[in-house]
């Protein structure tokens, strides 16, 4: 294609794509880095209970356990507003209706034995459910609950 003019469509794709890369590394180095590094692992435990701790502890698992996700930054921002929706990211949330529990509003009240056990189970669930935590969120938005 050398010489001529993108057509637009592929450009728009390519200028979107390297705005999310940029904006990912961006907002991933708020986060504690990469994810995988022992100095991300400190930073996510660093303030355990709290919710900035969930958040970062909520990402780092996010990248270990669905990297597919973790290289959509949508992905992180729709998990992040379905939960702080949900919980406040607080791993001691009830909800006053029903038994739901914790940081992903776990229906049995299961515990799952603090903030990582409920951000582990919580992930999967949106994987198993929703198959991402984009379609999650989305279905969040439409029915109210996910």
């Amino acid at each position: 294609m050398s010489g001529r003019n993108l057509p637009l469509g592929f450009a728009l794709v390519l200028a979107g794509a390297v705005m999310i890369q940029r904006g990912w590394a961006m907002f991933g180095s708020s986060f504690g880095g990469d994810g995988g590094s022992s100095s991300s692992a400190q930073a996510a435990t660093s303030d355990p209970g709290s919710v900035a701790g969930n958040r970062r502890l909520g990402l780092r698992l996010m990248r270990q356990r669905f990297p597919q996700w973790a290289r959509d930054p949508r992905q992180w921002v729709a998990l992040d507003r379905l939960w702080t929706r949900e919980s406040g990211w607080s791993a001691t949330a009830q909800n006053p209706t029903s038994p739901a529990y914790g940081i992903p509003q776990d229906i049995t009240g299961n515990h799952h034995g603090g903030a990582a056990g409920q951000i582990i189970w919580g992930l999967n669930y949106i994987k198993q459910r929703y198959g991402s935590p984009l379609a999650a969120w989305q279905h969040e938005e439409a029915a109210g609950w996910y």
